[in-house]
């Protein structure tokens, strides 16, 4: 405020500053190692939380660039980063190794909608950016072009095939036929019923020859009906054998089971005399698989049935 010395003598403070800076506008760059995110890119990311989303949070191998460019993002409100790899660093893929650095280099080079000069080497499924966390990333997909599985999970009978046999089925032989279509027919998996016996296809060799898995040998031969294998999920009615389990036990025991040929990893598989409900981990043998959380009641020979691990999705 102004105020007086002596007469006629006024003193007054005036800020002469024309421009207040603004942090945010205040750039810096930084290049180096990050587990995740975008290579050879300029990426600008405004705050640490905007950072460790990008290009994942520091760990042993990255921490000096991570906090240095932490550092400076606490003042400023934006900082160019450029993540730098390897030559031999890669992206996970379902084929051979290749490096796929950032969305243009995908582009480019691997998009087959965008005539990429290497296309079909990148396989239907790739991590987007090289590193580690990419072998993290699991891929589930449920088919549905053969199934008997209405939208709602129920049976349509209406997608069954009439098939006719002309051998006697034994446990793990050949299946054949006469003027028959098993190629077109027929897929792993799939199960073929003979009156009040059936068994599931292991596999399909020709237009009149497959293997087959059953409980029973069936020599009633001749008229039977296929039921496609449903990916999303199959009823008690459509699983062979038995099963059985422990109380706090995690592998489950089958009999007369074709656990390789009609479950995957990841299939959630129900115990129907005790009503449990449990994810498969791993797959040993065809009477033999484990579930990730241990089963709390004892169940022995009982009937089975699965669904597709996101079926609630």
């Amino acid at each position: 405020m102004p105020f007086t010395i002596s007469p006629g003598v006024v003193t007054k403070e005036i800020d002469l500053t024309a421009v207040v800076p603004e942090i945010s506008m205040t750039e810096g760059a930084i290049a180096g190692p990050f587990k995740w995110g975008p290579a050879v890119w300029r990426t600008t990311v405004s705050n640490e939380t905007e950072m460790a989303s990008v290009f994942g949070k520091p760990d042993a191998a990255t921490y000096k660039t991570w906090f240095t460019a932490a550092s400076y993002l606490a003042y400023s409100g934006s900082l160019k980063v450029v993540r730098s790899i390897g030559t031999d660093a890669n992206n996970a893929a379902m084929t051979t190794a290749l490096q796929v650095r950032n969305n243009e280099h995908y582009e480019n080079t691997y998009d087959p909608d965008m005539g990429g000069s290497q296309a079909t080497t990148a396989g239907a499924f790739i991590a987007k950016y090289p590193g580690d966390l990419g072998n993290t990333l699991r891929v589930s997909m449920c088919g549905a072009t053969r199934a008997n599985t209405n939208n709602d999970g129920t049976l349509n009978s209406n997608t069954d095939v009439a098939l006719t046999v002309t051998s006697a089925i034994v446990d793990g032989t050949a299946l054949t036929g006469v003027g028959s279509t098993f190629l077109a027919d027929l897929a792993v998996g799939d199960v073929v019923f003979f009156n009040s016996k059936y068994a599931v296809i292991e596999t399909v060799s020709s237009d009149t020859v497959c293997v087959v898995t059953s409980a029973d040998d069936i020599t009633n031969t001749g008229l039977c009906t296929r039921r496609a294998r449903s990916a999303f999920g199959q009823p008690a009615s459509d699983m062979i054998g038995t099963v059985a389990a422990s109380a706090n036990g995690v592998t489950i025991t089958g009999t007369d089971t074709s656990f390789l040929t009609q479950y995957t990893i990841g299939d959630l598989v129900k115990l129907v005399g005790t009503n449990e409900e449990r994810k498969v981990s791993a797959i040993a043998s065809g009477t033999s698989m484990t579930v990730s959380e241990p089963f709390a009641l004892v169940a022995a020979a009982n009937t089975h049935s699965r669904r597709w691990e996101y079926a609630d999705a």
